[in-house]
């Protein structure tokens, strides 16, 4: 562990805490003045490091200081007897207390009294709160942390170290919250995987995790409020790619922390009473279906399957046939997590519109796997995650509300943002915004905007041809193997993302697990994912392989190979 790097106080006199590299790498100043008004008097430290050295840096008295000298003390508690007391370790830096003051950086002062105290030479020095004692672990977390400062953002980054073998790079400014270059940003890492689990979560690309860490260490050095003030305008950049992907206007989105949030919200704040019928689908996804029941006890409302044709489509028809005055609302999974096809959802809306039943899709699987166009589904809600066919990162989502539908609502939780206080009394928001609430992570929405941003360069139609090809030759090559057995139903479009299968003599558990051996990742869906059709089919679980746009024809090779194998053997390890 090592690190190198220069410290230049932009107004603070707080004392740094510099880390001396023992491979006695060149220092390089790189800082300049901050961005603002609040970073200017910060104290700005740029590391310059090799790479995959950790920076050793932290403020007297900050939690970063105190965990480094713990960590230190419990290695000297665990040392072999007869031991020397202080013996220097070459593995670990030599922390030396410095001072800086405005404009300058100050040398080390001459301590004639310096204690080599947990094997860190730390001279003795007067700080803000009196002279530090060098007696031991005690005294140095007793250090004055009213005067300490987090780390500063502003500046140019370091220039990793001529000693080091790797070649010198420049890295994005550590405050910059500006779109970052492509090399940051291509498709995600899965060198040592193949990942066939798309439908359970996308791998994020490296843009996604430099915002959300960027975002963080700013919120770290300005704290919460005046961090998420800083970003707002990237914040409305959010809203504005999500309604640019659903084509419809930036107010009409509110964002969640997942697909299951924001439906639970939609659905629940219904007006639903005795004897209202609401229709799903047999695919619906069975956290819905989970409050759905819960709302038929307490409200009285019932649940209804919609009738499908023998090949799993919707029976528009009969549909038609069996809609009344007390249809109260029609939920559509778009995709169904098993992947057992995908319904016309485009047929149902215009269905619901014609009748004026309130109408909402779950595209949990559908966002970024298959275009999507509110206009042409005319639905009245829509909602989406972020970490599955959106790349993002977990714990984001997405609501959509039609314009107008937000009055038909009555949240069951609300705040002082879904409903301003004003000086006659709360008002409830009438647009999207009144399912959102103030407490919500913002470095996860910066990171999902990364995503969006990402995947815009790339260009969306492009990302859902290849989806479409890759699964057509997923599920071709799984053909191939004996015993296979697809699950996808007869009118399921080829071009679907998500595959399911089961192989004779081996469980669904039993195969995820033989694959993950082998470095190949699939998920193993229970009854719980579509418990309807599930049940309507005799399974109790399949196999669930989902490709993605950056899934190569190796990956497919790979699983096909290993299927194989396993069918041949029957038998799967232990």
């Amino acid at each position: 562990m090592c690190a190198t790097h220069h410290t230049r106080s932009l107004g603070s006199r707080a004392p740094i805490l510099e880390a001396c590299c023992p491979r006695n790498h060149v220092r390089r100043p790189s800082l300049r003045a901050g961005e603002n008004d609040v970073s200017r008097r910060l104290s700005a430290v740029a590391l310059v490091r090799p790479p995959r050295c950790s920076p050793v840096v932290a403020c007297a008295g900050s939690a970063e200081f105190r965990y480094r000298l713990l960590q230190r003390h419990q290695q000297l508690l665990a040392r072999p007897a007869g031991a020397r007391p202080h013996a220097r370790r070459p593995d670990l830096p030599r922390l030396r207390l410095r001072r800086t003051a405005a404009g300058r950086r100050t040398g080390p002062a001459a301590a004639p009294a310096s204690a080599d105290c947990l094997g860190w030479s730390v001279p003795a020095r007067r700080t803000g709160a009196g002279r530090l004692a060098a007696a031991g672990l005690p005294q140095l977390l007793e250090l004055n942390s009213a005067r300490a400062r987090p780390l500063g953002l502003s500046g140019h980054p370091g220039r990793r170290c001529a000693p080091c073998p790797e070649k010198a790079v420049s890295a994005p400014p550590r405050g910059s919250m500006e779109a970052q270059p492509a090399t940051w940003a291509g498709q995600p890492t899965t060198d040592s995987m193949h990942y066939l689990n798309q439908a359970a979560g996308g791998l994020m690309p490296d843009s996604v995790l430099h915002a959300v860490s960027h975002y963080m260490q700013r919120e770290q050095a300005l704290g919460a409020y005046i961090a998420s003030q800083q970003v707002q305008p990237q914040l409305q950049q959010l809203y504005a790619r999500l309604a640019e992907l659903l084509h419809c206007q930036p107010a009409d989105i509110a964002l969640t922390t997942g697909n299951t949030h924001g439906w639970c919200a939609v659905v629940g704040a219904l007006p639903l009473e005795a004897g209202d019928r609401v229709l799903v689908t047999p695919g619906e996804w069975g956290g819905n279906y989970a409050m759905l029941r819960q709302l038929q006890a307490r409200t009285g409302c019932v649940v209804e399957e919609m009738p499908c044709t023998p090949g799993g489509a919707l029976d528009m028809a009969a549909l038609q046939a069996s809609v009344d005055a007390r249809v109260k609302l029609v939920a559509l999974t778009w995709v169904p997590a098993n992947g057992c096809t995908v319904y016309d959802a485009v047929a149902l809306g215009q269905l619901c519109a014609r009748h004026g039943i309130p109408y909402i899709v779950d595209a949990a699987q559908a966002l970024g796997h298959i275009p999507v166009d509110v206009q042409a589904l005319q639905c009245d809600a829509l909602t989406a995650p972020g970490r599955k066919w959106l790349c993002g990162p977990r714990g984001t989502g997405l609501v959509y509300l039609k314009p107008g539908f937000a009055a038909r609502l009555q949240p069951m939780t609300v705040d002082h943002v879904s409903c301003p206080i004003t000086p006659t009394g709360p008002v409830l928001r009438q647009d999207a915004r009144v399912l959102e609430q103030s407490e919500a992570s913002m470095a996860l929405r910066l990171g999902l905007l990364a995503a969006l941003d990402t995947a815009q360069a790339q260009g969306w139609p492009q990302r859902f041809a290849a989806i479409a090809q890759r699964a057509t030759q997923l599920r071709a090559a799984l053909a191939q193997v004996p015993g296979l057995s697809v699950h996808s139903l007869p009118d399921a479009p080829a071009g679907c993302g998500i595959v399911p299968f089961t192989l004779e003599g081996c469980t669904p558990a039993q195969v995820q697990q033989a694959l993950l051996a082998q470095d190949i990742q699939v998920a193993a869906s229970g009854m719980g994912y579509t418990p309807l059709d599930m049940q309507a089919r005799g399974l109790t679980a399949v196999v669930r392989a989902s490709v993605a746009w950056h899934t190569s024809e190796a990956d497919i090779a790979a699983l096909v190979s290993a299927l194989q194998r396993l069918a041949a053997s029957h038998t799967v390890p232990a």
